[in-house]
């Protein structure tokens, strides 16, 4: 083992001896990867009969199954294989494993050295690995459209394109692979948007359309113009979590919505095409020719140009608009009910009762500042059990994941 890796040592490590080879499913991020991971599990049956077994937690079997957003079966952080081998049955008759996450594209070689943890659970059996990139303006607009509906980022398609890093990032994953005498296989999303899962099946070496096709053809869309605005100003009053109630039901209920780009100013666009052009002249040369990364010039990219989109008309369709009100009306409700709950001394119908019998002679404004106070008061009460909603919410999904409480295997 390399210096300076986190892997732990594998107690069970003598029971995956027999496995021959290790597939590693990747991303990176934006390339259709919950729609491959949709596949995966559903077709967890069918992978089994043929000695390929993906293992995953029943919670995110479940959802991936249904079509809607996960993270795959593998989470990128020390220790989590050990913690899925444990707690998920391997089927008799297992000679390959299957892990997916695209966030291994940024653990595997760096300092968590995940690639050290796969080794040790399977001493003696072979890596191969499967990479999507995707040509950089498409990949950036879509990251772009991913930071705002996950990440809580407000700023403009501009600012988010002087960050933007993926390419420089595939260049270092690429020469790790090589380092490591890994076998990697490269496609581009934007070559094959239509057709992932042949791609995969041919990659496993599984017959053509043996993979379940998912219920939904989209799984984790990008989202409308409208859509962008609405989450950010969301995110600005409420925080980032306010996704799960906006962008979250907007994209797992509405997968066939088109999605749209936002407008970039003609400094930024050129900046971004100067600036990637030079780097992909390095970066093509690593890939198959057939894969190799493109971008366009300038006029190419005209349509996006941000001319009169500051105060654009923002609509929503009447299936969206149902959506949102569904899930708005359901957090408000969650939160109505929390409060309920709290001891009648001190609940929120007693201050209001209190302060609809304020004294007459009050005046109007020492009745508004009262009202104030306590509004502010009902505010923060609010706040707090928002945010211990979200702490047990965060904690029920990590013991989901790490401790043996309903875990077994999705097949079984």
């Amino acid at each position: 083992m390399k210096k300076g890796s986190h892997s732990p040592t594998f107690a069970k490590q003598d029971s995956f001896m027999s496995i021959q080879t290790v597939w590693l499913h990747v991303g990176h991020g934006k390339t259709g990867s919950s729609f491959i991971q949709s596949a995966l599990a559903a077709s967890v049956p069918v992978l089994d009969a043929v000695g390929l077994h993906y293992p995953i937690y029943r919670r995110i079997y479940d959802r991936a199954r249904a079509g809607h957003v996960s993270s795959g079966n593998m989470a990128p952080e020390a220790g989590a294989l050990r913690n899925l081998l444990d707690r998920v049955p391997t089927p008799a008759g297992t000679t390959d494993i299957l892990l997916s996450n695209e966030g291994l594209f940024h653990a595997l070689f760096r300092k968590e050295r995940l690639i050290d943890e796969v080794r040790e659970a399977f001493p003696g059996a072979k890596i191969k690995m499967l990479l999507f990139i995707r040509d950089p303006m498409d990949h950036m607009i879509s990251s772009y459209h991913q930071a705002v509906k996950r990440s809580g980022f407000l700023d403009s398609l501009d600012t988010y394109s002087e960050n933007y890093s993926i390419p420089s990032a595939v260049v270092g994953f690429l020469d790790a692979a090589a380092a490591e005498g890994i076998e990697l296989t490269v496609h581009n999303y934007s070559r094959h948007a239509d057709a992932l899962l042949p791609l995969v099946e041919k990659w496993l070496g599984l017959a053509p359309d043996a993979l379940v096709r998912p219920p939904v053809e989209r799984v984790n869309r990008s989202m409308t113009n409208a859509e962008l605005e609405l989450q950010r100003a969301f995110t600005r009053h409420l925080g980032k979590e306010s996704s799960r109630f906006i962008s979250d039901p907007l994209c797992d209920r509405l997968p066939d919505v088109d999605s749209e780009t936002p407008g970039m100013s003609s400094e930024g666009l050129k900046r971004f095409l100067d600036r990637i052009g030079t780097l992909l002249s390095e970066l093509n040369g690593k890939v198959p020719a057939d894969e190799a990364y493109r971008i366009g010039t300038e006029a190419d990219y005209a349509d996006m140009l941000a001319v009169g989109r500051e105060d654009s008309m923002n609509l929503f369709s009447n299936a969206q608009l149902e959506v949102l009100a569904e899930a708005i009306g359901a957090h408000i409700k969650a939160l109505q009910d929390q409060l309920t709950m709290r001891s009648p001394r001190h609940s929120d119908a007693t201050e209001i009762k209190s302060a609809s019998a304020a004294p007459a002679e009050m005046t109007k404004k020492e009745r508004q500042e009262r009202q104030r106070q306590r509004s502010l008061r009902m505010a923060a009460k609010t706040e707090r059990e928002r945010k211990k909603a979200e702490r047990e919410t965060a904690k029920a999904e990590r013991d989901d994941q790490r401790s043996p409480r309903g875990q077994s295997s999705p097949a079984a």
